[in-house]
């Protein structure tokens, strides 16, 4: 909700500047012709691309948005996960943290719970007999 909000006031705000800078633009236009300073052809050019001049204006906050949507995805994340660098597997016989194979299928049912698009990337480096079943585990809670 907190991005949302953000989003539509940082929007506004971007819009808002965005559609001054036009009507400044407009304004000194239309103090030329008057003076006769621009013929009315050039007065009408600038007047159609001035929008344009601010488009990076409105990029900007699509993007900042877009980043804002990732951030909070990834901090709702890894406060379900609530993980740490030390997790791994109980049979690991490098790992200084243990996860039995119920810890895994919980690890699954947060993940599908935050009802995100998933990608499980697998590490690899070492041959373990449970690695198929910790993976089984871990899969059948996206069924």
């Amino acid at each position: 909700m907190g991005t949302l909000r953000i989003g539509f006031l940082s929007a506004l705000v971007l819009e808002l500047l965005a559609m001054i800078g036009v009507a400044m633009v407009a304004t000194a236009v239309g103090i030329q012709l008057v003076g006769g300073h621009i013929e009315l052809k050039a007065g009408l050019t600038v007047l159609l691309l001035a929008p344009e001049l601010y488009l990076p204006v409105r990029m900007v906050g699509q993007h900042f948005h877009a980043s804002t949507d990732g951030l909070e995805a990834a901090g709702r994340l890894f406060a379900a996960l609530d993980t740490g660098p030390e997790r791994t597997f109980d049979g690991d016989p490098l790992g200084t943290f243990h996860v039995t194979q119920n810890g895994f299928s919980e690890i699954g049912k947060r993940i599908f719970d935050l009802n995100l698009p998933t990608a499980i990337i697998m590490e690899g480096g070492y041959a373990n007999e449970a690695l198929g079943n910790n993976i089984v585990t871990l899969l059948e809670r996206f069924k």
